[in-house]
């Protein structure tokens, strides 16, 4: 038997890694690294110019809300101040009633009679138009603005409060313009009722000093006619005292009859004499002493 003689199988050579390769492996991983870093740096970059973008956006908006604010606030002070004034414009100063007292009116629907569209809406009160500025006003006020923006949920934040202050102005400025006409148009009724009440009271007077006139004037007539009755008066009795002062007579009766007496009635007046001459005399009837002339206001008296 033949023996064998086996040798062992020879290993395989190790793998050296040169250090070439090596370097090459470690720059490559550099260069991955890098990259990775680099992506992530660009990444970050981005997500801050997006935070910056949108924080500028959102401040911009802010401060725009934020003057339109205050001048919408402006406004509606100057218009709650405005309708505290009961002075009348063109007007010789007039004064008015205080607006806040201005009654509410209801709704006027259509007139069935009628084709025409008469419907009247309801009108608040004034004060409830003063209220709703107040209520407005106090909204828009609370709106605070931040003026400063770092993150993109501040920059949120921003613009959500933005978008409120521009709704909150478009309520108020509704509220004030319905308040500056409702008053305008308050002015006016009262500048028209105060005018009715001012000719009513023209009026009154006029009415008033025209029955004067008439009063006077019927005082003045009843006083002339009482003037004219005491003249008339004084004259009759005048004229019956100097008839009565001797106009007497005595004579015999008729046939013998025994003698009588009696009164003359007073003469009518006798007509003045004529220029230069002398009193005239009026003779007794049947004799007698009952002589009567004629004196210088065209009476009777006594002759002598």
């Amino acid at each position: 038997m033949t023996d064998e003689i086996t040798t062992p199988a020879a290993e395989p050579p190790k793998r050296r890694w040169s250090r070439r390769l090596i370097a090459y492996i470690t720059v490559a991983v550099l260069v991955v690294a890098g990259g990775v870093t680099a992506a992530v740096v660009a990444v970050q970059r981005a997500e801050a110019a997006e935070t910056d973008r949108l924080c500028t956006e959102a401040l911009e908006a802010g401060a725009e809300q934020a003057a339109a604010s205050a001048q919408q606030l402006a406004k509606a002070d100057e218009a709650l101040v405005a309708v505290e004034d009961t002075a009348l414009p063109d007007t010789d100063g007039w004064k008015s009633n205080p607006y806040a007292e201005r009654p509410a009116a209801e709704a006027v629907q259509d007139n069935p009679e009628t084709d025409e569209d008469e419907t009247v809406p309801a009108r608040p009160s004034g004060a409830e138009h003063i209220k709703a500025v107040q209520d407005a006003r106090g909204a828009l006020a609370e709106i605070q603005i931040p003026e400063t923006c770092d993150t993109r949920e501040e920059a949120a934040e921003i613009t959500s409060l933005a978008d409120d202050t521009a709704a909150a102005v478009t309520d108020l400025e509704t509220a004030v313009t319905a308040l500056t006409e409702d008053f305008a148009t308050f002015q006016e009724e009262e500048k028209t009722r105060i005018a009715a009440e001012l000719e009513a009271k023209r009026k009154a007077e006029e009415e008033a000093a025209r029955k004067a006139a008439e009063e006077a004037a019927r005082k003045a007539a009843e006083e002339e006619a009482a003037r004219r009755a005491a003249e008339e008066a004084a004259r009759q009795q005048q004229y019956s005292g100097g008839g009565s002062s001797g106009g007497g007579w005595t004579g015999g009766g008729s046939n013998g009859g025994g003698g009588g007496s009696h009164a003359v009635p007073a003469p009518a007046p006798a007509p003045l004499p004529p220029p230069g001459g002398g009193g005239g005399s009026v003779g007794p009837r049947n004799g007698g002493n009952g002589c009567r002339t004629v004196d210088a206001n065209g009476g009777l008296i006594p002759c002598g």
